[in-house]
């Protein structure tokens, strides 16, 4: 599955779980990131952030924490990956864990088929396949 396809992906299972499709930004490098974060706290509301994995979550709250953000009164993040950093930020990242052996079993399996022949059909994956561990960034 190629990275576009899991962007796709991740941005997809997001917005179901809120029941609206939810704006996608695509964060480049910090000059892109801070303005961003400005515009976030100059918002009304709250904001929540969706990052694509935990890497971008933490760049996320680093830039939160530069712009004197409330992590998470003001900005929830949530991460995907559940690595072994996400604990150690601050605040500590909340963060979505995959079931990644139940993905690379699918994978193998509809790889083997597409070998055998038959058309490639995307991966399926359980309903119990991905759970948030909730941390203090949310």
């Amino acid at each position: 599955m190629g990275f576009v396809a899991r962007v796709d992906g991740r941005h997809a299972g997001a917005s179901e779980v809120v029941g609206s499709p939810l704006p996608r930004v695509r964060i480049t490098d910090d000059d892109t990131l801070d303005p961003l974060v400005r515009d976030w706290a100059a918002g009304p509301g709250r904001t929540g952030v969706c990052a694509f994995d935990d890497r971008t979550a933490l760049e996320v709250l680093a830039a939160l924490h530069r712009a004197d953000v409330d992590v998470p009164g003001r900005v929830g993040v949530v991460g995907v990956d559940d690595s072994s950093a996400a604990p150690f930020a601050f605040p500590s990242l909340s963060s979505v864990r995959l079931d990644l052996d139940t993905q690379a079993r699918d994978l193998a399996r509809r790889t083997v088929q597409t070998i055998d022949g038959e058309p490639w059909q995307g991966l399926l994956l359980r309903d119990d396949g991905a759970w948030v561990v909730a941390r203090s960034s949310t």
